[in-house]
C-alpha cells in the first residue's frame, strides 16, 4: 500500500510540474519558463511513459503538449478556480464569496473536518496578533445598549 501511495505521489509532482510549466508558458515570466523546462528536462521531473512491459521513459515537455492538447496554458488555473465551490458546501468558509488561494483556518482550501469548527472571535484574532486585548475605541466604551 505504502508502495501505491508514493506512486501516486510521484505522478502526482510529475503532473504539476507540467501544469506549472504549462502555466508559466503563456505568461510574463519567459525565462522562468524555460529555466523550469530545463530543470525537469534535466530531472527528468515530467509524467513518464510506460510501455505494455511496466517500463518507465521520459518524455519532453513538447511531447507531453502534443500528447495532451486538452491541457491548454490556463489549465492549471481552471482546477485551483473550481476547489472553492467543491468544497464549500462541506466545510464553508468563515466569509462566504472571498477567494484567496492563501487563506489561513476556514478560508484556507485545506481546510477539513478538524479545521471546520474552529472560528477565531475578533478579541481571539486581536489576542493572536498583539499578544493583549486592545482597548475599545472611544466610540465603544459605553455602548449605547448600556445607556439608561
Amino acid at each position: 500500500m505504502q508502495k501505491a501511495l508514493l506512486y501516486v505521489m510521484e505522478l502526482l509532482d510529475e503532473e504539476l510540474f507540467f501544469l506549472i510549466l504549462r502555466f508559466l508558458q503563456d505568461g510574463p515570466c519567459k525565462k522562468a519558463a524555460e529555466a523550469l523546462k530545463e530543470e525537469v528536462a534535466k530531472y527528468q521531473l515530467l509524467p513518464k511513459r510506460i510501455d505494455w512491459e511496466g517500463n518507465n521513459y521520459p518524455r519532453q515537455y513538447e511531447e507531453l503538449v502534443s500528447t495532451h492538447p486538452h491541457i491548454a496554458t490556463d489549465h492549471l488555473k481552471r482546477i485551483v478556480s473550481r476547489l472553492p465551490s467543491l468544497l464549500e458546501d462541506k466545510y464553508p468558509p468563515n466569509v462566504r464569496g472571498v477567494l484567496s488561494l492563501l487563506g489561513a483556518g476556514n478560508q484556507s482550501l485545506l481546510r477539513s473536518e478538524k479545521t471546520a469548527d474552529v472560528l477565531l472571535k475578533p478579541s481571539g484574532y486581536l489576542f493572536s496578533q498583539h499578544d493583549e486585548l486592545l482597548p475599545l475605541p472611544n466610540s465603544l466604551q459605553h455602548p449605547p445598549h448600556m445607556w439608561f
